[in-house]
């Protein structure tokens, strides 16, 4: 049996404690082997979407290793990726279904994941054509509609995971694409859970700032270095 493929008796979770334990305690069935396993200490956490989400509760649960977080585009508020577009929402609401979910998970025509993505995006054309046939590839990977599903599940928690927020102890920098899925109320309600984060708002730009500007980035972790 493959390790990364999960068992249809044991439906996969991926709530942020889960992610924490895999990636930074170095769980080796899912192929974490970062802070403890490495024994790093003094390290910059950058993470994107649910990846910020990450970040910031594992600087909460590792003080000691994270000198500082780096949270892009949070992926912590109702919602989420259904707020991209209608097609997203139906999307959404059908791989949540009983019964079809799964199957309606293993479905992505490209030109409705295309939409979907772009979505995210200020500026659509950084949504690559290569980068496309490589998610596609992905999704015809066995176990993926049962990943799929389970990883939209889990919004719940990474909602939930924002009362971790304030335990930080190594300096935040918030970074929101201007036209992020987030709204003004959900960024304001994490500065006010981060009152001493840094905040930079990306002008034009949606949620996959890696993807639309990825020099923000860099200048951002080039000035923490």
């Amino acid at each position: 049996m493959n390790p990364l493929v999960p068992s249809s008796r044991q439906p996969p979770t991926y709530r942020p404690s889960e992610y924490v334990e895999d990636v930074a305690r170095g769980v080796l069935r899912r192929g974490g082997r970062l802070l403890t396993e490495l024994d790093l200490h003094d390290v910059t956490l950058v993470g994107e979407s649910m990846g910020a989400v990450l970040a910031l509760t594992t600087a909460a649960d590792l003080p000691e290793r994270v000198r500082r977080v780096v949270a892009v585009n949070s992926y912590d508020f109702r919602g989420g990726i259904a707020r991209s577009s209608l097609l997203a929402r139906v999307v959404v609401t059908g791989v949540l279904a009983p019964g079809v979910g799964p199957v309606i998970a293993g479905v992505e025509p490209k030109p409705a994941l295309r939409k979907i993505l772009q979505g995210g995006l200020g500026d659509k054309s950084a949504l690559r054509d290569d980068y496309m046939d490589e998610l596609l590839q992905v999704g015809t990977r066995r176990g993926y509609p049962i990943v799929a599903r389970a990883v939209y599940q889990a919004l719940p928690s990474l909602i939930a995971a924002r009362s971790r927020y304030p335990e930080v102890k190594a300096p935040v920098h918030l970074v929101y694409g201007e036209k992020d899925w987030s709204r003004p109320s959900d960024r304001q309600a994490n500065k006010n859970l981060l009152p001493a984060a840094d905040f930079t708002q990306v002008a034009g730009a949606g949620h996959f700032i890696a993807l639309e500007r990825p020099d923000v980035l860099a200048d951002l972790l080039s000035a923490v270095a």
